[in-house]
C-alpha cells in the first residue's frame, strides 16, 4: 500500500487484525490548521475498511491504542492565550466516549493498557520536578497525582492500581546511572546501578509485570527483573540506537499484550557524527521483533532503500503481525 506522506505519520493495531494510520496530508508541517487522514485497514489483506479527515491545531497531536478497539488522541488546540492539552478516548466506530484536559508533556501506557502515566516537566525552586498522573485508560480519571521533586529523566507506569512507577536517573555529580521503582505513597528503592560512564541506563519500561526493558546510552539494551537482575545484554553496532518515538517514551505500540514480543526501531548515526541521540543525525537502519522467552531475535526487517523521514513502526496485539510505515509506503509482516 503507498499513500503521499509529509513528514508525520503514526501507526498502530487497534487488535489483531485492523491497523489503523494516521498521517499528515499537507504539503507542509508548517500548515495550520494541520491535516490528518486516519485509515483503518485489515492487515491481513490491506483492504481499507474505513477512514476519517482531522484538522489539529499542530503536529503535538497523536493517538495510542488502548484495548477492545479503542484508541487515545492526545492533542494540542490553540486557547486565547495559549496551547490547551486534551485527550480523547475514542471507540472503534470514532466516537468520543471520554475528554479530558490533560497539562502533560509526555503520556505512557502501562504494558497492560489498564493505565496511563501523564507528565508534565517545570522549572522548581531547586531545579526541575515533574507534576505526574496516573490514569485510568478506560475512564480517563485521575487515579493518583504526584510530583516528582527530583525531576526524574524518565518514567513509566505499571499496569492497573498497583501503580509502581519505574524511573531512571542520573544524580547529579555522582559519576552512577540508577533504576528505581516506587510503589505510590512510599519512597522509591534502587533495584539497578550502573557505574560505567559510557552506559548509563537511559529509559526502562514494564514489559510485564516482572521484565523491564532498560534503553542504555551505549549500544547495549537489557532485559531485566524488576529485581534489577539482568537476565539478557543485546549488544548492537557501536553507532546504532534505539529509535524512539516522540509521542512517548515507550511506545506500548511496540510491545505485544502479553510483553513477551517487542519490536525495536534501529538507526544509525550519520558519518562523522557524535551526537548520542540526536534524532536528525541518525537514519533508521532496521526493525527487529525480540522474544522475551527465547531471549532472541525472531525476526529482522532491513529497511532498503533507507528512508528520507522516521519510519513508523507498530506490533500487533498478539505478536504475530509487524507494521512498518516508510515514506508513504505500508508493509505488513507475518510473524511465526
Amino acid at each position: 500500500m503507498s499513500e503521499r506522506q509529509s513528514d508525520y505519520a503514526q501507526i498502530g493495531f487497534l487488535d489483531d487484525d485492523t491497523l489503523a494510520i494516521f498521517f499528515n496530508t499537507a504539503a507542509t508541517s508548517a500548515a495550520t490548521p494541520v491535516s490528518l487522514r486516519s485509515l483503518f485497514l485489515d492487515s491481513r489483506t490491506g483492504s481499507v475498511l474505513r477512514a476519517a479527515d482531522w484538522q489539529a491545531d499542530s503536529l503535538g497531536s497523536y493517538f495510542q491504542p488502548t484495548m477492545d478497539g479503542r484508541f487515545l488522541w492526545h492533542m494540542s488546540k490553540r486557547g486565547p492565550l495559549d496551547w490547551i492539552e486534551r485527550l480523547a478516548l475514542y471507540t472503534p466506530d470514532l466516537k468520543v466516549a471520554k475528554e479530558r484536559n490533560a497539562e502533560s508533556h509526555s503520556l505512557t501506557l502501562s504494558h497492560t493498557r489498564e493505565t496511563m502515566l501523564l507528565a508534565r516537566e517545570s522549572r522548581s525552586p531547586t531545579g526541575w520536578r515533574n507534576d505526574i498522573e496516573i490514569v485510568d485508560a478506560a475512564s480517563l480519571d485521575t487515579i493518583y497525582a504526584l510530583t516528582d521533586a527530583d525531576g526524574s529523566d524518565n518514567l513509566t507506569v505499571y499496569d492497573n492500581y498497583n501503580s509502581l512507577l519505574v524511573r531512571t536517573t542520573r544524580p547529579l555529580h555522582s559519576g552512577r546511572g540508577e533504576i528505581s521503582i516506587q510503589s505510590i505513597g512510599k519512597p522509591p528503592h534502587v533495584v539497578y546501578t550502573s557505574t560505567d560512564r559510557n552506559c548509563y541506563p537511559h529509559e526502562a519500561y514494564f514489559l510485564t509485570s516482572n521484565v523491564l526493558f532498560v534503553n542504555q546510552e551505549c549500544p547495549v539494551w537489557l532485559l531485566m527483573t524488576a529485581s534489577g537482575e539482568v537476565v539478557h545484554a543485546e549488544k548492537m553496532d557501536k553507532n546504532e540506537d534505539i529509535d524512539q518515538p516522540f509521542t512517548t517514551q515507550p511506545a506500548p505500540s511496540e510491545t505485544s499484550y502479553d510483553g513477551k514480543r517487542f519490536a525495536l526501531l534501529v538507526s544509525k548515526r550519520k558519518a562523522g557524527l557524535f551526537e548520542e541521540r540526536a534524532l536528525a543525525h541518525t537514519v533508521a537502519q532496521r526493525v527487529v521483533v525480540f522474544d522475551t522467552d527465547t531471549k532472541r531475535q525472531i525476526f529482522e526487517y532491513r529497511i532498503k532503500p533507507l528512508p528520507q523521514q522516521r519510519p513508523a513502526v507498530a506490533l500487533s496485539p498478539g505478536g504475530n503481525r509487524l507494521a512498518v510505515f516508510s515514506d508513504g509506503h505500508l508493509q505488513v509482516f507475518a510473524i511465526q
